[in-house]
């Protein structure tokens, strides 16, 4: 499940950052969910439940992290993200996830090992 989880953030990041504009993401975005906020909501709950020193859930995390930025960037949901405390949220990763992203810069293999983003703590 949490693999499904990541390859739909990984797309969404793709298409909100490469494929089309801030603006249209975000009516795209209102069009599956048509109340503000919920997809801020939805963003931070991810968070919440992959806050754990996995492989997965790192990756997850920062894709959330991402995502968010891509967003904010752009002015779109900045209310929603401070309302929610969304920062606050995120900021709690580092600590939980800092040591697992130590280990895993070694631990990787050429057969099949995922790309992690840049490290959490820069």
């Amino acid at each position: 499940m949490m693999e499904l989880q990541e390859a739909f953030l990984s797309l969404t990041l793709a298409i909100c950052s490469e494929l089309i504009s801030v603006d249209d993401f975000n009516v795209v975005a209102l069009t599956i969910v048509p109340a503000e906020g919920v997809f801020v909501a939805k963003l931070k709950t991810i968070v919440e439940e992959n806050c754990e020193a996995t492989a997965n859930s790192l990756r997850i995390v920062k894709l959330c992290g991402r995502i968010a930025v891509t967003v904010m960037r752009h002015g779109q949901y900045s209310a929603h993200f401070k309302n929610q405390k969304f920062v606050e949220t995120l900021s709690k990763a580092p600590g939980i996830m800092s040591s697992l992203e130590s280990y895993m810069l070694f631990a990787g293999t050429d057969c099949g090992a995922k790309k992690t983003a840049r490290p959490l703590l820069s």
